[in-house]
């Protein structure tokens, strides 16, 4: 099927009797058209994920569209001439919208309209019984360019209607419209032909744009589908709620992480690589170290009171700001009260020619102990953590034993130089 809902529409084309089509033809019903067409594109209701590039009038801006049958949905679109990311929603019950400009809330009942009518496409509700009430309606066929296409106008409960084409004879989707003079004509599909992943985006007879259309391998899980909560600090219960789950199962309150440790030089680790670990224990306990054929050089660690550094067997004084390190180490953004902080929503970020949600966190006991976190807006994970002195980049999540997920790399960038450490483990 195809449908983007923000560039959907019309062609100018003429109507034609269905003079040519077959008498069997002529008896079809709008649902037994459409049962055809859900036979030969494939189409078995499962839930899928698609990101749609689209171009029209000199501007690209990709879509990103998720729906968990029978009734979810969220789409996240990208404007990069704006530097603008929209976010619309519906949980089941409610339409929702919120942007990287911050805010959001309830959408007006025209935007709720055209939401609803792509819940109701990306769902299959038109083939599927038991997704979202469609009405169906059968026009007089359609001639364009000399061939011939049924014609069927769907009416989404508390949507807006839109007309799908179906080429007569090979019954594929082939053309939709909703608006009055621009129309979507499916070029190519996929392997199995049940995604349009080349659209033509028409306008008054000629061609003004282009939809890209590709798969995304997702589990969409309830919680990204329901409106963020609108108070002061308006998305970060909503934030922390997503980056919980997508942690994984419960967090330990002791946990030790290994991995192989490079430094950065001109831009290329090192092959001398070091052994790196880090052993946290909540609310903000923590050691961290690096050892070389066994020896341990160099050391730092805080026990919830005192902070301890060594180098080479020697005593180091550590840093004043050390207990950031324990409170960012181990999630107190994720264990506030426990922590003893205060989590704030801060601005979003762009860093790297991307954005990010973020986080900030400050010591109820100290204010002057703080750091920052960056959430991935896809994912919900952690993907930078702001320690005033550090920046450290979070890549290459993959669960463990138990299924927590855990960052394979880290990039530490701080005064002492650039550092990356690989092949990040937990040892239990």
């Amino acid at each position: 099927m195809l449908h983007l809902g923000i560039i959907v529409a019309s062609l100018f084309f003429c109507c034609a009797p269905p003079g040519a089509a077959r008498d069997s033809n002529a008896r079809l019903t709008a649902a037994a058209i459409l049962h055809r067409v859900a036979k030969v594109e494939g189409i078995t209701g499962a839930n899928r994920s698609r990101i749609a590039t689209i171009t029209e009038n000199g501007h690209t801006w990709t879509e990103l569209i998720v729906v968990k049958a029978p009734d979810k949905l969220l789409i996240r679109s990208v404007y990069p001439w704006m530097h603008f990311v929209r976010y619309l929603g519906f949980d089941g019950k409610r339409a929702w919208t919120s942007s990287s400009f911050g805010g959001g809330g309830m959408v007006e009942p025209s935007v709720e309209r055209y939401i609803i009518s792509t819940l109701a496409w990306y769902t299959s509700a038109d083939t599927i019984p038991g997704r979202w009430p469609v009405k169906l309606a059968r026009l007089p066929d359609r001639v364009i360019d000399g061939r011939s296409y049924f014609a069927i106008e769907e009416t989404p409960r508390g949507g807006n209607p839109s007309t799908l084409l179906v080429a007569q004879g090979t019954f594929k989707s082939a053309g939709e419209s909703s608006r009055p003079g621009r129309y979507l004509m499916c070029m190519q599909r996929s392997s199995n032909k049940s995604i349009c992943t080349h659209t033509e985006v028409i306008s008054d007879g000629r061609v003004v744009g282009s939809v890209d259309v590709a798969p995304v391998p997702t589990k969409p899980d309830d919680v990204q589908f329901e409106m963020p909560q609108m108070l002061d600090d308006w998305t970060t219960s909503w934030l922390l709620q997503r980056y919980a789950a997508a942690l994984g199962s419960h967090e330990p309150a002791t946990q030790i992480l290994r991995g192989d440790m490079h430094q950065v030089v001109g831009a290329m680790p090192t092959a001398f690589s070091t052994q790196w670990q880090l052993q946290t224990t909540r609310p903000q306990a923590f050691a961290i170290s690096q050892t070389y054929g066994g020896r341990e050089y160099w050391r730092l660690a805080f026990d919830g009171k005192t902070a301890t550094a060594m180098r080479l067997g020697k005593s180091l004084s550590p840093s004043y700001l050390t207990p950031i390190f324990g409170m960012a180490f181990n999630h107190c953004e994720i264990h506030a009260t426990e922590c003893g902080v205060r989590v704030t929503r801060l601005a979003n970020v762009g860093l790297d020619g991307r954005w990010w949600y973020a986080l900030g966190v400050t010591s109820l006991r100290d204010p002057a102990l703080w750091y920052d976190v960056l959430l991935d807006p896809d994912s919900g994970l952690p993907s930078a953590l702001w320690l005033q002195g550090d920046l450290i980049y979070l890549a290459d999540y993959a669960a463990d034993a138990s299924g927590r997920r855990i960052p394979a790399t880290w990039t530490t960038e701080s005064m002492g130089g650039t550092f990356v450490i690989r092949d990040v483990k937990e040892i239990f």
